[in-house]
């Protein structure tokens, strides 16, 4: 992070902050003692001035002297006496949960480090360091048996853990397939500590050196203290001793129980889980149960776990754009980066009421910033596009968002989705299916002896939503590399790369000229909407000029043949079962939106096109 200090009249989120989201920097703002400067009053100030003030203001006491006065005070953090079963921590619930209803499976793995191993690694030296991070952080040796369906973390006992390294001799030609599938270890929560680590050897000098944990059990932002540890356990080793590990201040264990007491009861009108839940619950009146992206299939009753990646580039030059305009509004290129995507989906058939999904990093108290584990939390960002704003005025828009979301970033997402009752479905992902984020240059550890690159292995085999956008700024040249990450069951592999071309365009064309409406920042191949491309269609068979939404097809002249032809030009643009005789009974073009709709929903059929029908006879 760079010093906020550098300019007293600056924004504290600019200068500390000029990457990431806004839950990575309020853990840097502590008094003296210790007490947390909470995130609101700090974000809403944004000046050193008052996070000074606010700073020397502070007293010790039972808890955070300057949380904002509308909301209860936050708890302190610090270990506790630990119950007979431990609870779990709520983001840790749902995953749990996801794995009760959906089997093992490796759609919540993460790879956190696949690595080019070049030089004399000392296997056996690995084996050990990789044992002493494990019996440092408890998370990593922690099962999740339940009793009559209520889990607990069960933490394991250092003398009973005996941590394997799998190593294996392989042949270059194999290391893809073998790394697939080394990240698509399956793991049995209930009984088995979640972490799998593969050392594939090409030969005595180059390896691919793999860890992967269950998302249960850390979380994207657990790489650094991992890299850290497993650096100096591995200098050890090789010299024959045991890390010096300065004890951690607190285990996951902890934050689990204090998170419960920070929040609060459901049934307390006074509780932060109360109070920021019903915030949420007025944000997200009304959202849409779901985005209409430009699907390539209908959506199935049960969405799949295949997925596919599409990687793409946004030049240096753009980059260097989008860091300067979000210098210029007060903001992080973060939100700049939202504001585009929501241009893409908006204009891509989404409508104006756009919900996105990102992540909140749960690390909001320094003893945090050294463990293991999985303290993250989904938030929704809904922006709507409508009334022809310009770029930077959609970027307000966004800022607001983000203000309003971070400050209430506390409450689970899975209370959230309880709050709003949306329509249950096994078909996706409730309240958002788009998500987004914005990672730091991911560190690798130090390992003597050896050097490390990154390995990928390509295109992944999983996938959680609809479509999940990921950005990390380049360390090389300045650019900003991106990757869109998509359900196969929905799209297919050309249509998101349409899609990541499209997303840097308006990257491009709105951070050329934010002063420019939306609807005319020259978008490349525009998508219309599903109203304009039917009525297009329906005036197309019909020979006239336009048509409206609402206009009866043979009010306008249609007869039998023309609406034979019309229906089946319906089915194959939309692969949608559609029968001549039903749209006798309201041939418009808002009756056969409406029959679009409902057939993307769970358990639609896609017509064959070859469905035999007696036609009606003309209608006169």
């Amino acid at each position: 992070m760079s010093d906020p200090f550098q300019d007293r009249d600056g924004s504290y989120v600019v200068l500390a902050n000029p990457g990431g989201q806004y839950s990575l920097w309020p853990a840097e703002i502590q008094s003296p003692d210790g007490w947390e400067i909470a995130f609101g009053p700090s974000k809403r100030a944004e000046c050193v001035d008052f996070v000074e003030k606010a700073w020397a203001g502070t007293q010790p006491r039972e808890h955070s002297p300057v949380s904002p006065p509308d909301q209860p005070a936050r708890a302190m953090l610090r270990p506790v006496v630990r119950p007979e079963h431990v609870p779990l921590s709520f983001a840790q619930q749902r995953l749990w949960a996801s794995d009760q209803v959906e089997g093992p499976s490796s759609r919540y793995n993460l790879p956190l480090l696949t690595l080019r191993v070049r030089g004399r690694l000392d296997l056996h030296a690995l084996e050990l360091a990789l044992a002493d991070v494990v019996l440092r952080h408890e998370s990593l040796r922690t099962t999740f048996p339940d009793i009559k369906g209520k889990p607990f973390q069960h933490i394991h006992p250092p003398d009973e853990v005996s941590f394997r390294l799998v190593r294996s001799r392989i042949q270059p030609d194999e290391l893809d397939l073998r790394v697939k599938q080394a990240h698509e270890a399956q793991f049995d929560l209930s009984t088995e500590i979640p972490v799998h680590a593969e050392v594939l050897s090409i030969s005595a000098d180059e390896h691919v050196f793999v860890l992967v944990t269950h998302h249960i059990i850390s979380d994207p932002w657990s790489l650094g203290p991992l890299c850290r540890d497993l650096s100096r356990a591995y200098a050890a080793r090789l010299a024959g001793k045991t890390p010096d590990f300065v004890p951690l201040p607190v285990q996951f264990a902890d934050f689990a129980q204090w998170q419960r007491e920070h929040l609060g009861r459901e049934d307390d009108p006074a509780s932060v889980m109360v109070a920021q839940t019903e915030t949420w619950r007025e944000i997200l009146s009304g959202v849409p149960e779901q985005l209409e992206l430009p699907w390539d299939r209908p959506r199935p009753a049960v969405a799949g776990a295949r997925g596919g990646t599409v990687p793409f580039t946004v030049p240096a030059e753009v980059f260097s754009r989008v860091q300067s305009l979000a210098q210029a509004e007060g903001m992080t290129p973060f939100m700049v980066l939202h504001a585009a995507l929501t241009v893409l989906l908006s204009t891509s058939g989404a409508g104006c009421d756009i919900p996105v999904g990102t992540a909140a990093t749960g690390r909001s108290n320094p003893l945090l910033d050294d463990l293991i584990g999985c303290f993250i939390n989904l938030i929704v960002l809904r922006v709507n596009t409508s009334g022809e704003p310009t770029f930077r005025e959609l970027l307000a828009r966004v800022r607001s968002t983000h203000d309003q979301a971070f400050e209430n970033q506390d409450v689970p997402f899975e209370r959230v989705v309880a709050a709003l009752k949306p329509p249950r479905s096994l078909a996706r992902h409730p309240l958002f299916q788009v998500f987004l984020t914005m990672d730091a240059d991911s560190p690798t550890p130090d390992l003597a002896g050896v050097s490390m690159t990154r390995y990928s292995v390509g295109n992944a085999s999983t996938s959680r939503f609809d479509l999940a956008v990921r950005f990390r700024p380049s360390s090389d040249d300045g650019s900003l590399l991106g990757v869109v990450q998509y359900a196969a069951d929905l799209f297919d592999r050309e249509t998101i790369a349409t899609l990541s071309t499209r997303l840097v365009e308006v990257l491009d064309s709105t951070t050329s000229d934010p002063d420019a409406k939306i609807d005319v920042v020259g978008v490349a191949d525009r998508a219309m909407s599903l109203d304009e491309s039917l009525c297009t269609m329906f005036a197309d068979v019909l020979g006239v000029d336009a048509v409206a939404v609402d206009d009866d097809f043979f009010d306008l002249g249609g007869h039998s043949l023309l609406a034979i032809e019309l229906v089946s030009r319906i089915r194959a643009e939309y692969q949608v079962t559609l029968r001549v005789r039903t749209f006798y009974f309201d041939p418009t073009v808002a009756r056969v939106r409406e029959i679009i709709a409902e057939q993307r929903t769970p358990g639609a059929q896609v017509a064959s096109g070859n469905s035999a029908e007696v036609p009606e006879p003309p209608r006169t």
